[in-house]
């Protein structure tokens, strides 16, 4: 009786543990296998090619831990700001900053949403 009960309760925690949040890093390419950051505000466009730059904010966002979907503000797209990483081999991803509150948001587009720290939107800020 005492190990069906043991059991019992150690198949109710994994399946439990199972059904948590997702907590993957944010997918992002190497660092150098891009080639330019193109950074969209509105309608201002500031395209990033030196490498020191490029270094800076991937190290930066690859920091981004993922956010609870509690916290996830609502957004607009005026209130976003859009990060494009061209890639040397031509692909492209993408990336939209946010900020509410005091917190900064990155999402990737069927990847997740991520918390970033204030230095990558202090390198993004047009």
């Amino acid at each position: 009786m005492k190990k069906t009960f043991l059991i019992f309760l150690l198949l109710s925690a994994l399946l439990l543990s199972a059904c948590g949040q997702k907590t993957e890093a944010m997918a992002l390419p190497a660092e150098n296998e891009v080639h330019l950051v193109m950074v969209t505000a509105k309608q201002t466009i500031a395209v990033h090619t030196k490498q020191e730059w490029i270094t800076q904010f991937m190290t930066a966002v690859a920091n981004a831990e993922p956010a609870a979907a509690s916290s996830l503000p609502e957004k607009t797209d005026e209130d976003c700001i859009k990060v494009d990483l061209i890639l040397k081999a031509g692909e492209e991803s993408t990336m939209f900053f946010y900020q509410n509150g005091e917190n900064y948001y990155v999402q990737q587009p069927e990847q997740g949403t991520y918390q970033v720290g204030d230095a990558a939107m202090k390198l993004i800020r047009i």
